[in-house]
């Protein structure tokens, strides 16, 4: 993760919101059918996600890597008048609640093994038992296309994959699917991801 440091940093340090203000369509769709409670956002960037939830009252923990993108989110929720616990950390070296979070919001989250394997872990052992996991990745079948994305396969995910990660969920709903993405200059364009919406058993 530490070789993509500058990387992010540079690109949250142009003045314009790198992947747009308004929410993930589908983070959106499943994160209303939930009743509110505590919010985990890994790899959060500069907040959009974080920011939506907490209008709409959630209480949020979003972590990102690049202190550029925490400070933008930090004044972006100012802005708008929302409270997040914004947090600059390295997500493979963190300290996690266990049992602690009612949620997840994983949306284009994407590392490296061994990273990949023990971020995940983690992540599920912080969500409570009947906590749910809203989860959008880019597949491996994303090489494809030019809409954004790691250009490295390992960085990507396939379906089986992400079923063995959240194997401890029931599984409400886990598809790869084409899908048309219009977030921003980043992420435009016909692209592969996968979905899932799941409950902790």
């Amino acid at each position: 993760m530490k070789d993509y440091k500058k990387m992010w940093d540079e690109r949250y340090s142009q003045n314009d919101c790198v992947y747009g203000k308004e929410p993930n369509e589908y983070f959106k769709e499943k994160l209303d059918k939930l009743k509110p409670g505590k919010l985990f956002m890994p790899g959060d960037g500069e907040g959009r996600n974080s920011i939506y939830a907490a209008k709409n009252n959630w209480e949020v923990t979003s972590i990102d890597y690049s202190p550029v993108a925490v400070e933008k989110a930090k004044h972006y929720a100012e802005h708008d008048k929302v409270e997040v616990n914004f947090i600059n950390a390295d997500l493979s070296n963190y300290d996690y609640p266990e049992n602690y979070y009612d949620a997840v919001g994983i949306i284009f989250f994407h590392l490296q093994s061994p990273e990949k394997e023990i971020v995940h872990a983690d992540i599920v052992r912080s969500i409570k038992p009947g906590g749910a996991v809203i989860l959008e990745v880019f597949s491996d079948n994303q090489l494809k296309y030019g809409s954004g994305g790691p250009r490295n396969k390992d960085a990507l995910y396939s379906i089986d994959e992400i079923a063995e990660y959240y194997k401890s969920f029931n599984h409400i709903e886990l598809i790869e699917k084409q899908i048309q993405l219009k977030e921003s200059m980043h992420h435009s364009g016909p692209a592969s991801v996968i979905r899932l919406f799941g409950i902790k058993n």
